[in-house]
């Protein structure tokens, strides 16, 4: 008799027991500890999670006795997070930027002195790539940028020249040659120095004698791109921020199946860029020049022609007509 009831009741309970999965899976967890100096936890920190480049607030915790915090329901995104330590524990509010949480993720964080500030950010190519492994100094501090292409330096406030470069590598995972530029940036606190080192793109397809593509081809350039800038005049890589220097060294890439290399050259390069095309050993072709005179469109793909390989061959004598092995020829 009371049958329905009881499957009614049921019912109810596994569809709150589904709903409740389903909310429980539109949102991560984000958790962590906050330490000090000497790995020492800082209880009572406000952790704030934010819209980024905003102070709009989209999460909070505090720091426990245990150092840890934790945000249990977070919608998957990119946030900024701010610390802010209790006034009388002698460290400094610290901004971490651009963090990108898309599942329940351990963000451990620390804190610096109150007299030091974070200097923090992201490095990009001009295309919005992310580079992997920059360097980054801010005067003698040094550290190099993770795999989404961030960093983060603390330094006594004061006037520094900044470098970014080394030989990262792009979001792809390809190289991006040897790169590097210069600034002056003033430092007072915690300040956000989101990088976008002035380069860009040279796309170069070698193709054989027939016109068809050739994969696995070593292209290399060699840019016109040493440049120093009197003050003010250089090209800007942050916001109100431009550079003093600008290097962009020979670098090289490997075609794809299509026969495409991408390259990397000074935002501001007007040509000729020239380099060359080796062809891979299996292939009966001939290391070939080239020089592009035009460079100023990134979207134009260049084609290099390689020329075919004429093989020479016969056998080294001396005057007696004894074949001489192991002759350089």
């Amino acid at each position: 008799m009371h049958r329905p009831r009881r499957l009614l009741a049921l019912a109810v309970v596994m569809f709150g027991l589904f709903a409740g999965s389903a909310r429980a899976a539109d949102t991560v967890r984000l958790y962590g500890t906050v330490t000090g100096s000497g790995s020492a936890s800082v209880s009572g920190t406000d952790v704030y999670v934010r819209t980024p480049g905003t102070n709009t607030n989209v999460a909070h915790a505090v720091v426990g006795a245990d150092g840890v915090y934790e945000i249990a329901a977070l919608t998957p995104g990119t946030y900024d997070v701010r610390l802010t330590p209790p006034a009388s524990s002698g460290y400094g509010s610290t901004l971490v930027t651009s963090e990108k949480i898309e599942s329940d993720r351990r963000l451990d964080l620390q804190l610096v002195s109150s007299n030091s500030a974070v200097v923090s950010g992201t490095v990009r190519d001009s295309a919005g790539r992310r580079l992997a492994g920059a360097s980054v100094s801010v005067g003698t501090t040094s550290t190099s940028a993770d795999a989404d292409g961030r960093y983060s330096v603390a330094v006594a406030a004061g006037s520094y020249a900044v470098y970014v470069g080394g030989n990262p590598r792009r979001s792809d995972g390809s190289s991006a040659g040897y790169l590097s530029a210069t600034a002056n940036v003033d430092v007072s606190g915690a300040r956000v120095l989101d990088v976008v080192l002035p380069v860009r793109g040279l796309r170069v397809r070698a193709v054989g004698p027939s016109g068809s593509a050739i994969a696995a081809a070593w292209v290399q350039s060699v840019p016109p791109s040493d440049r120093r800038y009197d003050a003010g005049k250089g090209p800007e890589i942050s916001p109100g921020v431009r550079a003093t220097s600008l290097y962009v060294g020979t670098n090289s890439a490997l075609t794809d199946g299509n026969g495409v290399a991408d390259l990397m050259i000074a935002a501001d390069a007007q040509g000729p860029v020239s380099g060359e095309v080796a062809p891979p050993s299996s292939e009966d072709l001939a290391k070939s020049s080239f020089s592009i005179a035009d460079v100023s469109d990134p979207d134009v793909v260049h084609d290099v022609k390689v020329d075919a390989a004429y093989r020479v061959s016969g056998t080294v004598r001396d005057s007696a007509g004894r074949r001489l092995a192991g002759a350089s020829v």
